[in-house]
């Protein structure tokens, strides 16, 4: 990383959302093993065309390069890489959003991204995101909780369908000293919940694909476990009301949830009574 990087401003969540879904693409990529690596770098650009009929301006710009030396992409992929639910991988292994996403992110911010790649050599992902050059802010935009302290080995189940997101979640939970276990859907959910013994803390999202959503898992859950804890993560403030939530005792996260927001929540709903 270079330690004189310029500033950028963007979203700090999404930003790191974006480098955890390349670093997820890039191990995946190297199915043998390989090296990632994550580097920074300033870089002035001329007028770049990022559309048939849109460009963008010159000037500076803070470049972020996620790349691997894994099994690279061919030319037509590479043309395609950042269209929404265009993906590679096997069905039910991917959204095809994660790039696209990505891209998205990158062109909110001001910026855009590019994709190099050459067949057994690997590639490099680099987001280009526009130079900032006001006053500096008085702090962090996110500022982090002291608050949150280390588990003590409570087993907490994570269902999520998003790669990325469930990834986040339960490195940063296990990072506390939780016994962590994930799975991606309703179905897979309810096969843990059986095969592990006591279980403190159900987080699942609401919207699960495979038809049990995470409603429905939580009350199959409980119908063995009457007093599990559980936070649901959703979309949608009605779901709360239609579900009837709170007077289940279920926590509810609105979503984008910042990863701090959700280990506080985590160490409030496990000290409850």
């Amino acid at each position: 990383m270079d330690p004189d990087t310029w500033p950028t401003r963007c979203d700090p969540n999404q930003l790191e959302s974006a480098i955890l879904n390349l670093t997820i693409n890039a191990r995946d990529a190297m199915p043998a093993g390989g090296r990632l690596t994550l580097a920074t770098a300033n870089v002035q650009l001329p007028s770049t065309q990022v559309g048939p009929d849109e460009f963008l301006a010159p000037g500076d710009y803070v470049k972020v390069t996620v790349g691997d030396t894994g099994t690279g992409m061919p030319q037509d992929v590479i043309e395609r890489a950042f269209d929404p639910f265009f993906t590679t991988k096997p069905i039910g292994q991917g959204t095809g959003l994660g790039l696209s996403m990505v891209y998205g992110f990158a062109r909110q911010s001001g910026g855009f991204a590019t994709i190099d790649s050459r067949i057994g050599e690997g590639t490099r992902v680099s987001l280009l995101l526009p130079r900032f050059e006001g006053e500096d802010l008085p702090g962090p935009l996110v500022q982090p909780l002291a608050e949150v302290v280390a588990g003590r080995g409570e087993t907490i189940v994570v269902v999520e369908d998003d790669d990325v997101v469930r990834t986040l979640a339960t490195e940063a939970l296990r990072g506390l000293g939780y016994d962590v276990h994930a799975a991606a859907t309703g179905a897979e959910g309810v096969r843990l919940l059986n095969a592990l013994g006591p279980v403190d803390l159900l987080l699942s999202d609401i919207g699960l694909p495979g038809g049990m959503s995470g409603k429905q898992l939580a009350d199959a859950a409980r119908a063995s476990r009457p007093q599990l804890k559980v936070i649901l993560i959703t979309g949608y403030a009605q779901e709360a009301i239609a579900g009837g939530l709170l007077a289940q005792r279920i926590e509810l996260l609105r979503k984008p949830v910042l990863i701090d927001v959700l280990l506080r929540k985590v160490q409030d709903v496990l000290k409850s009574a």
